[in-house]
């Protein structure tokens, strides 16, 4: 064998040897990839996660608050000798649409409100007119809160925009009534 020969080998050698090094970096360096990317993976998870719960408090915050139970004050009524209209009251923290309904043994009735009501301010709704002697028909009062369009706050829900596309409302809040007949009404 000649020493071109013998250098031919040990060059082959040598190489085969860098090529086995770079394999193996080669290797490690694929697992650390694969480690990277599941790490990754699993992090944009936790942040959907975290955003998702955050979307809920943030949701939970906004909830309109209302008293458990609305108090129907009858007074009377301006024409009908012997009638009274019943109202109740309500205030909210921050601007909403809202919607309500009187709900009764049989169904329910839309009660008047502005599209808008205001933060802080009272709203007076008229539930029914009743007879001295009658009780109030109207169980309770279905609220449908919508966050107020135009307004520095949201919620954080996907598609929350109002009345016509989630006519339920998107927050639902339902309260009974409590109702005192006027003064010397007989009790029924």
């Amino acid at each position: 064998m000649s020493v071109t020969d013998v250098l031919t080998v040990l060059i082959a050698l040598a190489a085969l040897g860098v090529s086995i090094r770079s394999m193996i970096v080669s290797s490690r360096s694929a697992d650390s990839a694969a480690a990277s990317a599941e790490a990754a993976k699993e992090s944009a998870s936790e942040a959907g996660t975290m955003r998702r719960i955050e979307s809920d408090r943030r949701h939970e915050e906004l909830v309109p608050v209302l008293p458990a139970v609305l108090q129907a004050t009858p007074e009377p009524h301006p024409r009908l000798k012997g009638q009274f209209s019943v109202f109740v009251e309500f205030t909210v923290e921050r601007d909403y649409q809202v919607r309500a309904w009187a709900v009764y043994e049989q169904g329910e009735s839309p009660l008047s409100l502005p599209d808008v009501v205001a933060a802080g301010s009272t709203q007076r709704l008229y539930i029914e007119t009743r007879n001295a002697d009658e009780g109030l028909h109207a169980r309770e009062v279905r609220f449908a809160f919508w966050p107020a369009p135009d307004h520095s706050w949201g919620c954080a829900c996907p598609g929350v925009t109002g009345p016509a596309e989630e006519p339920e409302g998107h927050w639902t809040i339902r309260r009974s009534l409590s109702y005192t007949p006027p003064p010397g009404a007989p009790m029924w």
